[in-house]
């Protein structure tokens, strides 16, 4: 998986067009935002056919059925890891949310996660775990 050569201005208008969706899983919460926006940089998707949950235990029975322990594990399988304190922007991270692990967006020192409304940012110090993309 590459990024394309225009990588960042296909990322900020991800972003962008994603700032006033409301957080609803399967369509728009942590493992659709981060997937949509490595689909963006890449034009590639991690996961064709990935989401058709509607709560978060859902979620995680989708990716049980593959498999897999939880959002993280379907990223193990299919990109690199490193640490998040070495996470540029555009990588995939983990961070510890308010309601538990949450996957979001680097962009330098901050992270852009999904939120009710739009999308927020917390510091990439709350990192657990990062991804490359490309």
């Amino acid at each position: 998986m590459f990024r394309h050569p225009d990588w960042q201005r296909r990322l900020i208008g991800y972003l962008e067009s994603r700032a006033s969706t409301p957080f609803e899983y399967g369509i728009h919460d942590c493992a659709a935002f981060a997937h949509g926006a490595a689909e963006a940089m890449t034009g590639t998707a991690l996961a064709p056919d990935r989401f058709g949950y509607r709560t978060h235990s859902g979620g995680l029975r989708v990716a049980r059925r593959a498999g897999l322990a939880d959002a993280a594990g379907w990223l193990d399988a299919h990109l690199p890891s490193c640490p998040h304190s070495m996470a540029r922007q555009g990588d995939l991270v983990l961070v510890a949310g308010d309601e538990g692990p949450t996957l979001s967006v680097c962009q330098g020192p901050y992270v852009y996660v999904p939120m009710a409304i739009e999308w927020g940012t917390l510091p990439l110090t709350t990192g657990l775990r990062a991804w490359r993309i490309g």
